[in-house]
C-alpha cells in the first residue's frame, strides 16, 4: 500500500453494495478512492444518481461508466485530479511537479477491471475472463473472500459472476476446464419445462452446490428462482453432473468446495421436449 497514491474501485452499477469487496476498507484504509460504477448503461439511470449521492455523502466520489465502450471514462481524469488534489499539491510543494500518480485498480471478478485497464491503456494487455471469487495476499497465496450474506452472493451470481464460497489451493475443475466449461455443459442439458413454455415464463435460477473429495456434486440448494419448475430442472441437471476433478488443499489432499452458479432460462420458438 505505501507504493500507491489512490484506489480506483470498480463495482457493478446494478448491485453497488453486493459487488463491493467487503475487505477493501481494511486493506486500503485512508487512501483516496474513486468508485467507478461500471455497466451503468444497463442499470437504472435514476438509481445511478441516487447511488452517486449515497457515495458522496460518505466522502467518496463515484462515476457512472461503461468500461467496455468507454462511455463516461472521459470524466475519470477530472475525478482523479479532484480527489487527489491535496496529494498533487504536496508533490508540487516538494518540487515534484509532473510526478505520475499510482492508482490501484480493484474489484471483485466480472465487474470490468480488465476492460477498464485496457480502455485507459488503449491496448488489450489485461486478460478479460471469468474467475472464481477469491483473493490473493501479498505473497500470492489464495484465500476466501467472505460473502457476508446469502442475498449478496445471489445478486452477484444473477449478474453472471461465478462464486467459490470456499477457496483452496487448487480449485475443482470440470472435464479439464474451468467453470465456463460447466456452464456450457449445464446449458446443453436444459429441457425447458413444458409448463413454463406454455405460460411464457423465463428467468434466472441461482443454485449452490458442492464438489466433494470424490468429485461428486451434492448439497444442492436453490437460492433464487422465478418458478419451482425451473428449480426442479436445475436440480435435475446438477444431480446428473459427471464427476469433477476435486479441489485440493496446500498438502495435496482432496477437499470439499462450495460453488454458486447462475442458470438462464430463455424462451425460444421451439417447443420443449416432453421427456
Amino acid at each position: 500500500m505505501p507504493l500507491i497514491d489512490g484506489v480506483a474501485e470498480i463495482i457493478d452499477a446494478r448491485i453497488p453494495i453486493s459487488s463491493r469487496n467487503p475487505d477493501l476498507d481494511e486493506i486500503v484504509k485512508d487512501k483516496p478512492r474513486i468508485v467507478l460504477m461500471n455497466k451503468a448503461d444497463i442499470a437504472d439511470a435514476e438509481a445511478n444518481k441516487k447511488w452517486i449521492e449515497f457515495f458522496k455523502e460518505r466522502g467518496t466520489e463515484a462515476l457512472p461508466v461503461d468500461c467496455k465502450t468507454g462511455k463516461g471514462l472521459g470524466g475519470f481524469t477530472d475525478k482523479v485530479n479532484a480527489v487527489m488534489g491535496d496529494r498533487l499539491q504536496k508533490f508540487k510543494d516538494k518540487g515534484m511537479t509532473g510526478r505520475t500518480l499510482r492508482l490501484m485498480v480493484v474489484g471483485i471478478p466480472n465487474v470490468g477491471k480488465s476492460s477498464f485497464i485496457n480502455r485507459m491503456a488503449k491496448n488489450n494487455k489485461a486478460k478479460v475472463a471469468d474467475r472464481f471469487f477469491y483473493k490473493k495476499d501479498t505473497t500470492g497465496k489464495a484465500s476466501k473472500v467472505q460473502i457476508r450474506d446469502e442475498t449478496a452472493y445471489s445478486q452477484i451470481a444473477v449478474c453472471n459472476a461465478t462464486l467459490a464460497l470456499e477457496q483452496t489451493e487448487q480449485m475443482p475443475s470440470f472435464q479439464s476446464g474451468d467453470m465456463k466449461a460447466f456452464h456450457n455443459w449445464v446449458n446443453s442439458q436444459i429441457r425447458y419445462p413444458a409448463e413454463a413454455f406454455k405460460n411464457n415464463l423465463g428467468g434466472k435460477v441461482v443454485a449452490q452446490f458442492t464438489v466433494d473429495q470424490a468429485g461428486s456434486v451434492g448439497d444442492i440448494k436453490i437460492l433464487q428462482s422465478p418458478d419451482k419448475c425451473f428449480s426442479d430442472e436445475v436440480t435435475r441437471i446438477l444431480e446428473s453432473s459427471p464427476k469433477w476433478t476435486p479441489g485440493r488443499d496446500e498438502k495435496g489432499d482432496a477437499v470439499k468446495v462450495s460453488l454458486v452458479i447462475p442458470v438462464d432460462f430463455r424462451m425460444t420458438a421451439e417447443k420443449p421436449s416432453e421427456n
